[in-house]
């Protein structure tokens, strides 16, 4: 989530007070926020977001918020947060709730959030089936109301949770939009993000698409500072002896350590982010088979390894911001990532509208 620089974020289950809030949405550097509050010591719902988009608040309960974007402008669409009721007999309250916002208006329409149900058998791993009749009441409130599944890309289910001694894998989480809203962003893409300090991944729904980055220039890392041989590897560079006058040899031993440094840093790191996607790779494996039964202190030893992993991918952000005159030590990475994803955003072509007025985004 880190990395993403959301400009609106929908919290569910906050079990959170408003000063607790707004504290998170000041260390987020969010600008907004709208809060549904907690009853006693659980629920609460809450949306925060940047002054960059113009979000005006319709309605709102102990599960939904309701909001217009850009509203009295050409280019206005609506956008629901949803906390579907999780009591397997009060579903059809959640379903009332969606044919009653649908009714409302007929702007292009958003709706995103935890359903707490799944919209068909496959979307469900461990445990007993899903009742056929529970999933077709779900099926049958998205097609009443107009809306289509947005897919994922990432991880198939977005919720896990331990059920005696075995685990339960489901896909709770996911976004929905009428035509008219996928007319008006068509590149739309739905992704489901790591997170090990909750039982749900977040989903993030991006309108540009998931856009792949180019290769980058050499950079140093902060995170190889953790790491003893980091000082080894550029001083045994900086030594090696090099037939070059003295005018080339300070370039050519830099461009050495360059070379060590990379690949030192492929031997102990083996590249952070390729580590994280084979790391959680091997944490859904054994989350599967947990949920068929097999022992769940696998997945205990997995997450904290995971953790580990995505501390050091923190300071590989806060490297790219390029921010150096900030003390490393500061927790709040979120400056960081804000800066970095700026700057890729600024950096890259998401499309091209053809002599037709199409969108392209097929790079072939």
């Amino acid at each position: 989530m880190r990395a993403q620089d959301p400009v609106v974020l929908f919290l569910a289950e906050t079990w959170a007070d408003e000063d607790r809030l707004a504290k998170l949405c000041d260390d987020l550097h969010f600008d907004e926020k709208w809060v549904v509050p907690r009853v006693t010591r659980a629920g609460g719902l809450a949306l925060l977001w940047k002054n960059t988009v113009q979000i005006t608040v319709d309605s709102s309960s102990f599960n939904y918020i309701d909001v217009i974007v850009n509203k009295g402008k050409d280019d206005s669409w609506r956008f629901t947060s949803m906390y579907g009721v999780p009591e397997t007999g009060r579903k059809h309250e959640t379903w009332d709730l969606l044919r009653t916002l649908d009714r409302k208006f007929s702007l292009p329409w958003l709706v995103a959030g935890d359903f707490n149900e799944i919209l068909l058998s496959h979307e469900k791993f461990g445990e007993a089936l899903r009742s056929e009749a529970a999933m077709r009441d779900f099926r049958e409130v998205v097609d009443d109301c107009g809306l289509q599944d947005l897919g994922y890309v990432g991880k198939k289910y977005t919720w896990r949770g331990k059920r005696g001694d075995g685990m339960v894998l489901e896909r709770l989480d996911r976004a929905l939009a009428t035509q008219a809203w996928l007319a008006m962003n068509p590149a739309t893409q739905v992704q489901c993000i790591r997170s090990n300090v909750s039982d749900h991944y977040p989903i993030i729904v991006k309108p540009e698409g998931i856009v792949g980055r180019q290769g980058k220039l050499f950079r140093f890392e902060h995170m190889w500072l953790t790491e003893s041989g980091c000082g080894d590897t550029v001083r045994k560079a900086w030594m090696t002896h090099m037939p070059y006058s003295s005018s080339q040899i300070v370039l050519e031993k830099i461009k050495l350590c360059e070379e060590k440094l990379m690949e030192w840093s492929k031997r102990s790191f083996g590249g952070v982010k390729k580590q994280i996607e084979e790391k959680s790779k091997l944490l859904e494996r054994v989350e599967f088979a947990a949920a068929q039964g097999a022992d769940l202190e696998a997945v205990r030893i997995l997450r904290v390894e995971m953790n580990e992993l995505l501390e050091k991918e923190s300071l590989m952000w806060q490297q790219q911001a390029r921010d150096l005159h900030l003390k490393s030590g500061d927790s709040n990475t979120r400056f960081f990532h804000n800066k970095a994803s700026q700057r890729f955003r600024r950096n890259r072509i998401v499309g091209l509208l053809d002599e037709s007025n199409s969108w392209c985004t097929d790079r072939s």
